[in-house]
């Protein structure tokens, strides 16, 4: 899947955190770890 290069929330470049699997956003906070997917945005309906 690979890692994003930018923030989905304030569309900053996102930072890596040497040594750990997490990237993040220093202007807004928001982080996630490499090669995982949020599914926060996605509406599911039946």
């Amino acid at each position: 899947m690979g890692s994003l290069k930018f923030c989905p929330e304030c569309h900053s470049e996102f930072k890596e955190d040497p040594g750990t699997d997490i990237q993040y956003c220093d202007v807004c906070g928001y982080w996630t770890r490499k090669e995982t997917a949020s599914l926060g945005s996605i509406m599911i309906y039946e």
